[in-house]
């Protein structure tokens, strides 16, 4: 919690899109300094997101078994979502259902 009468500070979380590294966005932020801090997220991790591990599988399950229509497309995610136990807990974790 912020402690009675401590200036608000706004804390903004932007990607590594090269132009939020610019000199420019770094002008403007430094007088805000104080009320506002960027936080730039990590180059892309894929070994730390957990749906890059489910979005992996799913492509590859459906590469191999490829469908001809709209219909058979959802059959077929629908048989990889509930083919195991290991990605059922793996794909609603990712959304916080329980």
């Amino acid at each position: 919690m912020r402690p009675a009468g401590a200036p608000r500070c706004l804390f903004l979380i932007v990607d590594n899109l090269r132009v939020q590294h610019a000199k420019i966005v770094r002008e403007q932020a430094e007088p805000l300094s104080g009320k506002i801090e960027l936080f730039y997220l990590p180059p892309y991790a894929p070994e730390s997101s957990p749906d890059e591990s489910l979005n992996h599988d799913s492509k590859t399950s459906l590469r191999l078994k490829p469908a001809s229509q709209n219909d058979d497309l959802m059959q077929n995610m629908g048989r990889f979502a509930g083919a195991d136990s290991t990605r059922k807990r793996k794909a609603t974790g990712l959304v916080g259902w329980r």
